[in-house]
């Protein structure tokens, strides 16, 4: 529940601090910093719910009803999930930030940006994959 929190919570403070400092005179350019990331994790988290429900049934169906063999993981599938919705999502927004205003430049600003959701994508994916995010519930 920590990596939850500090996962989501510490993201909208990473993104507004970073925002802040790429442009510190457009207040809209800091309202999507605020978002850039918390918005993409939270998506990323019903994005690994539906993927790992669709990889059940899909191996649900390969079975034909039968028992699975062997012991089920206690991760769901799917958490892959986080990496391209975070580099699209927080690429996104690193467009508006430049367009809003970075003083990096557009092609700068949008380039850190992508690089972020990568690693941001990567960390949730790696902390998900390993146990130490819970899974979302229905």
């Amino acid at each position: 529940m920590f990596v939850l929190a500090i996962l989501f919570l510490g993201s909208g403070v990473a993104g507004l601090g970073m925002s802040r400092s790429l442009a510190p005179n457009s207040w809209a350019a800091q309202f999507v910093g605020l978002f850039s990331l918390s918005l993409p994790f939270a998506i990323g988290m019903n994005l690994w719910l539906g993927f790992a429900i669709t990889t059940e049934l899909w191996r649900a169906v390969r079975r034909r009803g039968h028992p699975a063999r062997g012991e089920a993981s206690p991760i769901p599938p799917g958490s892959i999930a986080f990496v391209p919705t975070c580099l699209v999502l927080v690429g996104f927004a690193g467009i508006l930030i430049a367009i809003l205003g970075s003083r990096l430049g557009v092609v700068l600003t949008v380039a850190l940006y992508m690089a972020l959701g990568l690693l941001y994508g990567v960390t949730c994916w790696l902390y998900a994959k390993n146990g130490y995010l819970p899974f979302p519930q229905e």
